[in-house]
């Protein structure tokens, strides 16, 4: 018998308690023993298609998707004791999703389901009901709904998206995405991410890549031993900055995912670094610094930035800050400057890009004279100018974050380099340098702010042994800074307002205004068509668009703001109209073409289910409308209904294959039954279908 006084037992229990909290405490922040979110991976592995912090539409993934083998049904388990903290329901985004917060705080996030468990699902549908709504969400006090470690969630399916899988998410307590492969959860990797992609970028006018103000794409060697290498050296001068396009693969399925992290070297030392943990929510829009915006809207694909740009806060890169990673190249007597780009997954797997730096500058070609009378020298003809036919070089315009770079092109060889001067009115105010990347293509470059806010002429003119080359064109761009602009556009088409904290830094705005009408007839334009440039400016925050309509117009109801796409198609942003002005206002998380569109035509619906008239034996008959809108899109759940012999019933909306439908609990009665399909676009236009079939 063990006999201890009342003092020792006293003074040990508060030891041993704060020994408990102690443990428990750090239970709180290091807890990785979690169970695999899939109950069956010993049979079918664990494998993913989507990783952490891969780059979605002005947002990061917040989380890992699991392949599920193109398989519904999959049972989604607790992966440690906790409480039901959130169940929802929603034909879009996580579609029918369960979230529980666990035993150490953190939250998780089971998304894309096709069914809950039996008490789960008893709640859901006690809420539909209550609500008459097919999207739900339901919130739970801490401990009210106790859940256990390896308790049956939910089963896997495709809600709220096109493909079966699981997305799953950990947070910490506060509600920010943590990375869950480096918190405990590991998939299946035996094989190094691929790199496809290296570019080269010079980030200001003094900067150049193989001798000219445009970043350059590299396609890359597969050596040995994960080695891939850039064929030759690259010639560059001053600043460059490096991104790279790359993918990861498990060894066993072909999906393509993110990768974990990327470590730049340069002449032997780490030069930057970016590494995918963890970020918060109110950090999404920043994935447009992170990676190059730029590229992905040129359609040049996903890149991942090797430097720090300005107002990028995120916190992937260690110690590093803004302006960190940019590589100066400035001294010809480096000669070749070695560099390797360092891509590894979660699983420790590593590929490696080996190239060289040619440091040089480039040597000026002469140019034809040219002056102004405010400069002291006077333009003159080239020679032989007057005897010559005259022909017209090609143009084409590439604005870059500070600068313009012209390119410049003629159908034949030209005697000698093409002069570039910048001109308002009849004076040259400028004279720029030209490049030759051969004798019929030609390039230069000026910094915007050497021509913002003025209505500048390019005059560029140039010579072949036949023929004599002149152009002239305008250009205008105006600096817009993160305190607030308001830019009226011309012909009282209507304003772009950016407000304080919209931009991360100065841009330079350039806008067209045209009448041209829809060619082919699909849309019915009743505004000007806006080009607001440029569309790779990244945008803190949305910006505010407002578009005046013609006054005299007999449906203001049916008006809408689009957006065009690069292959032509509009697509609706929104509608909140001014009745007095005559106008239309959206926000706008993007600049984009734009113009003010009537929608009169309802949604078609082409499908239904059972077919009109069917005599059927099944007595829980999958009852379904499809449909579809071309325009505005359809409104929402709230404007649509599914009816069952004059009752609505509680319908779920399928965006994505583009159909609702209703399966009954109970055995409907023999006899004829009614179904009835109302919908809505987002421009009040409505179409309905009846139909009726009988239960035999």
């Amino acid at each position: 018998m063990w006999l201890i006084s009342k003092k020792f037992c006293k003074y040990h229990v508060i030891v041993l308690s704060s020994f408990v909290l102690l443990l428990y405490s750090f239970t709180i922040h290091a807890q990785t023993n979690y169970l695999w979110p899939i109950i069956d991976s010993d049979k079918y592995g664990k494998f993913l298609t989507s990783t952490f912090a891969e780059s979605r539409t002005d947002r990061f993934h917040a989380g890992i998707d699991i392949k599920t083998i193109w398989k519904e049904g999959h049972q989604v388990v607790a992966v440690d004791d906790g409480f039901l903290y959130q169940l929802r329901v929603s034909p879009f985004g996580y579609g029918k999703a369960v979230y529980l917060q666990l035993q150490d705080g953190r939250i998780v996030v089971y998304g894309h389901l096709s069914r809950f468990a039996p008490k789960f699902q008893e709640m859901i549908e006690e809420e539909q009901e209550k609500q008459n709504s097919y999207s739900v969400d339901i919130w739970f006090s801490p401990g009210e709904v106790p859940v256990k470690r390896g308790e049956v969630l939910a089963t896997t399916g495709r809600s709220g998206t096109r493909l079966q899988h699981l997305h799953f998410e950990l947070r910490d307590n506060n509600n920010r995405p943590l990375n869950p492969l480096a918190n405990g959860f590991s998939a299946e990797d035996i094989m190094a991410p691929r790199p496809t992609k290296l570019c080269i970028r010079p980030m200001n006018v003094e900067s150049h890549v193989e001798g000219d103000w445009q970043p350059v794409i590299k396609t890359l060697n597969n050596g040995k031993n994960g080695v891939f290498t850039v064929a030759n050296p690259i010639p560059v001068w001053g600043d460059i900055g490096i991104s790279v396009d790359a993918y990861d693969r498990n060894g066993t399925y072909e999906n393509n995912y993110g990768v974990y992290s990327m470590k730049l070297m340069v002449n032997g030392r780490e030069y930057f670094s970016a590494k995918f943990g963890h970020y918060s929510y109110y950090e999404d829009r920043l994935v447009n610094l992170d990676r190059d915006y730029r590229l992905l809207r040129r359609d040049k694909g996903k890149f991942q930035k090797l430097y720090l740009e300005q107002g990028n806060t995120l916190p992937f890169y260690g110690d590093y800050r803004q302006g960190d990673g940019i590589v100066s190249l400035r001294d010809a007597g480096l000669g070749k400057v070695p560099f390797e780009v360092i891509v590894a997954d979660y699983a420790g797997n590593e590929t490696i890009i080996q190239g060289n730096f040619d440091v040089q500058q480039f040597k000026q070609e002469q140019v034809f004279p040219v002056s102004s009378p405010d400069s002291g020298i006077t333009r003159v003809d080239l020679p032989d100018r007057k005897e010559k036919p005259r022909a017209e070089f090609r143009i084409t315009q590439d604005f870059q974050d500070d600068y313009l770079r012209i390119e410049f092109m003629s159908n034949r060889h030209l005697v000698a380099l093409p002069a570039v001067t910048v001109e308002k009115g009849d004076s040259i105010i400028q004279q720029l340098e030209t490049r030759a990347k051969s004798r019929r293509d030609f390039v230069a470059a000026v910094p915007l702010t050497d021509i913002e806010n003025k209505q500048v002429r390019f005059h560029i003119v140039g010579e072949s042994s036949t023929h004599y080359y002149e152009i002239a064109f305008p250009v205008e761009v105006y600096r817009v800074t993160p305190e607030s602009n308001n830019v009226q556009l011309p012909s009282n088409a209507g304003n772009v307002a950016f407000m304080p904290g919209n931009l991360y830094k100065d841009i330079w705005l350039r806008y067209n205004v045209e009448n041209t009408k829809d060619q082919n007839g699909r849309y019915d334009i009743v505004s000007e068509i806006v080009h607001l440039e440029p569309k790779e400016t990244v945008l803190r925050s949305d910006i505010y668009l407002t578009l005046h309509y013609p006054p005299q117009d007999p449906k203001p109801d049916k008006l809408g703001i689009y957006a065009r796409d690069n292959v032509g198609e509009w697509h609706y942003i929104g509608q909140n109209r001014n009745m007095p002005d005559h106008s239309i206002s959206v926000n706008l998380s993007s600049l984009e073409t734009v113009s003010v569109i009537r929608d009169t035509v309802p949604p078609a619906i082409w499908r239904i289910s059972p077919r009109d008239g069917a005599d059927i034996t099944n007595k829980k008959p999958e009852i379904a409308a499809w449909f579809d809108d071309q325009l505005s899109g359809i409104a929402g759940e709230s404007r649509m209904g599914l009816y069952l012999d004059g009752k609505k019933i509680i319908a779920e909306w399928d965006p994505i294959l583009k159909k609702i439908f209703f399966i009954p609990k109970q055995d409907l009665t023999p006899g004829e039954h009614t179904a009835r399909f109302v919908v809505n676009d987002q421009m009040d236009n409505t179409a309905e279908r009846t139909w009726n079939f009988t239960i035999r």
